[in-house]
Formats: structure tokens, sequence, C-alpha cells
């Protein structure tokens, strides 16, 4: 039997402030979301960004992402991270400039992003 669970990041529009932020300044995509995971006998079976945001004329936005929109691959594979702070971790590890590879579903239809981090809010 498989079941979900919620974990709310709340990094609104993804800015990080960890030690490790304070070293280097992790690229900003624009985007504020909630991160679902089905487990399945204790492991994370999928996990899915839900959108609840997303900054006008962010990076997010101008990717043509929207709130509502899920996330269910990041660079070709499905996520799987099993907390919020695994999310975070990973977004906090992309500098301003790199370009990210992002599934989105809206309804029924899939398709892939492309979304470049900026340095800082626009």
């Amino acid at each position: 039997m498989s079941r979900v669970r919620t974990a709310f990041v709340f990094v609104l529009f993804f800015v990080a402030s960890s030690a490790l932020a304070a070293q280097r300044t992790p690229g900003w995509f624009g985007l504020a979301f909630t991160y679902r995971v089905t487990l399945e006998h204790g492991k994370v079976a999928r996990g899915w960004m839900q959108l609840c945001s997303v900054a006008p004329n962010g990076p997010a936005a101008r990717a043509g992402l929207a709130a509502r929109d899920l996330i269910t691959h990041v660079n070709g594979r499905p996520l799987r991270f099993r907390t919020q702070d695994e999310v975070a971790e990973w977004f906090r590890g992309i500098a301003p400039g790199e370009r990210v590879r992002l599934r989105v579903r809206r309804g029924d239809a899939e398709r892939d992003v492309l979304i470049i981090a900026t340095s800082t809010k626009v």
C-alpha cells in the first residue's frame, strides 16, 4: 500500500539562507512550491513539486511555469527526494547561470522546460 506524504518547502521564491549560501550565492528560480512523495514499503516511489506561486518576470515565469504546475523530473531524472530538506539542499547547489531542465505537468499535458537560474531577484 502506498501513502502520500506532504512536505512544505518554506523558501518563498527560493533564496537559500544556509551556511552554504553564505559561501556561494545560490541561483534564484522565482518559484515557491510544496513537495510531495508517494511511499511504497518505506521508500520513495515518486515525488513531485507543486508550484504555489511564480514570481512575475522571474526565471520560472520566463520559462512558462505557472502556479499549480507539477514538476516530476529534474534534468531527466524522476524526483526521489525524501524530504523538503533534501530538495532545498539540491536547489542550493545550483549556481546563477546554470540551466536546469524540468518536466512539467499541467493538466494532462507534459513538457520539458529549460530554466536558467539568476543571481538575484528581478
